[in-house]
Order: C-alpha cells, then structure tokens, then sequence
C-alpha cells in the first residue's frame, strides 16, 4: 500500500509518500520522499507565526510540494499508484489545517481514494516506535510515558494500549 501524506498544521509544507506491508511479525514501511517547505524566515521578521500569513503560503506551496514528493517517489499515474491519502486534521492552525485538508480531499475526490485524518499529537508520539527507517516496532512495552513537546503542545501522556 502506499500513502500520500500531507502536513500543513502550522508553517511547514510537508508531502511525503509512504509503502506500507504487515509481514504480521512487524509493520515494515518505505519513506520513498519527504519533501518540507520551511516557513521558518517568513515569520522570523514578525517574532512569531500569523496564521492568515501562514495558510497563504501553504496555498503557493502546496502544488510544487507535491510535485517533488511525486517526482522523489517516481510516482507517474496517481490513481493507480497511490492507494489511500493521509492528511492532518488536527490540532494546529485552523487556517494552515484547511488549507492542507482542503488539498487532501481534492485529490481524494480526482484520484477516487480514499482519506484519512491524521492527528498531529499522536504522529509525533508514534514516531518514537519507528525501530530503523523501514520498521514500526509493534512490540513495545505498555504501558509507557511519553512526553511531547510540539508548538503550542507541551503534554505528558501515559499511554495504556
């Protein structure tokens, strides 16, 4: 299966495309591209992000994003390549989190795929279970605690199952 993800919950522009297999030992994964447009001197000048400034530039980065993400992944034919579209739902800048939904689902509709939102928390924390570039580690000790610092988000979440 391979997974067009989209991100766009604060300043960064990011597409990746992912293959995912179950060899029902480990979910075995394949990073084919990761292409990020940083925000970062645009919102240096102002000493902090401005959210209408931000969506604005997610909506002049997002096309070429995604292109490159295509080109890295040597994606030629979306609709029969790329099986499903993730896209952050949340939390994050409500105007930089329509802009990448707003994408998602256009290319949902185009491509007939199906979508999928993503919690942006939760991507971080499930992170630190990716054993080496190519394996989710699914045999992790519970419960654990994990702390998470992202943004706005400083949280420690204890985590049962």
């Amino acid at each position: 299966m391979k997974i067009l993800a989209i991100e766009t919950s604060c300043d960064d522009t990011a597409i990746a495309v992912v293959e995912c297999h179950n060899d029902f030992e480990h979910l075995k994964t394949k990073l084919l591209s990761n292409v990020i447009s940083s925000q970062t001197k645009l919102h240096a000048k102002s000493g902090g992000i401005i959210p209408n400034l931000a969506a604005r530039e997610h909506e002049k980065n997002l096309i070429p994003v995604f292109k490159e993400s295509l080109k890295i992944a040597k994606i030629k034919d979306l609709k029969k390549e790329i099986d499903l579209i993730s896209v952050t739902k949340g939390p994050g800048l409500q105007p930089s989190l329509l802009m990448g939904v707003s994408f998602a689902k256009i290319l949902a509709y185009m491509i007939n795929k199906p979508i999928i939102g993503t919690n942006h928390l939760q991507g971080h924390i499930f992170s630190n279970f990716i054993k080496n570039e190519n394996v989710f580690d699914n045999k992790i000790k519970l419960p654990l605690v994990c702390l998470l610092v992202s943004g706005g988000h400083t949280q420690l979440y204890k985590i049962n199952s």
